[in-house]
């Protein structure tokens, strides 16, 4: 997404909002008439379902304030985000051994909610066999991912703490995109082998990215 498709984005969707709130007034349904609407907020909510609408699922002991900063963050980019009520831990996901969680059984939390395309978010440290660790996991195509921000954190500012979570949200929801890991460095789609690799790319999708997956052209 480049930063001038970007912007267009974020104004139609408040375009959209801005338009439900007037087609909504008593005074302005009796000046246009009944008939009319109908098919007039049909389109309306055709022009959503085209857009990169998400549902950001909490796990327990996630901060509130990560949450709503996240959701910022992605409206900014033209995502149409919302927030779910905060959901428990999946039972039997911790693996005592590795001292990690089980991202897949996160993921499988997930994918229960109703929506479009779901984001998990969780504290806790996660890992799929045979890595180490992730900083998320996704379906690829598909509707639900989820990331972690265990090692997000480390040794850095508030600010970079927030640029990570960013980065790796839009590129597991790249993931549901169908989009696979990129070759350059600088995409968000680039695999992240560790926090250097997260610091180092940027938070937009590179045009390769963007020829692959329809939905993040504009």
């Amino acid at each position: 997404m480049g930063n001038h498709q970007l912007k267009w984005g974020v104004r139609l969707r408040r375009w959209v909002r801005f338009a439900r709130r007037i087609f909504r007034c008593p005074a302005v349904r009796r000046m246009i008439g009944h008939r009319p609407l109908p098919s007039l907020r049909s389109d309306l909510d055709l022009f959503e379902e085209t857009m990169l609408s998400v549902t950001l699922i909490p796990f327990r002991g996630v901060d509130p304030d990560v949450v709503s900063h996240l959701v910022r963050d992605l409206n900014s980019l033209g995502f149409a985000a919302s927030v779910a009520s905060p959901i428990e831990i999946p039972e039997r996901s911790y693996n005592p051994q590795r001292r990690q969680y089980d991202a897949e059984a996160f993921l499988a939390a997930v994918r229960e909610f109703p929506g479009a395309r779901l984001l998990g978010i969780a504290k806790d440290d996660l890992f799929v066999e045979p890595l180490n660790f992730v900083f998320g996991l996704a379906e690829r195509p598909g509707k639900a991912a989820v990331i972690s921000l265990y090692r997000l954190q480390s040794d850095v500012d508030a600010k970079v703490y927030r640029q990570r979570i960013v980065k790796e949200a839009v590129h597991e929801l790249g993931h549901t995109l169908g989009l696979n890991h990129c070759p350059q460095p600088d995409c968000v789609m680039h695999f992240s082998n560790s926090l250097r690799d997260t610091d180092r790319k940027d938070i937009y999708f590179c045009a390769a990215c963007r020829r692959t997956a329809p939905a993040v052209r504009s």
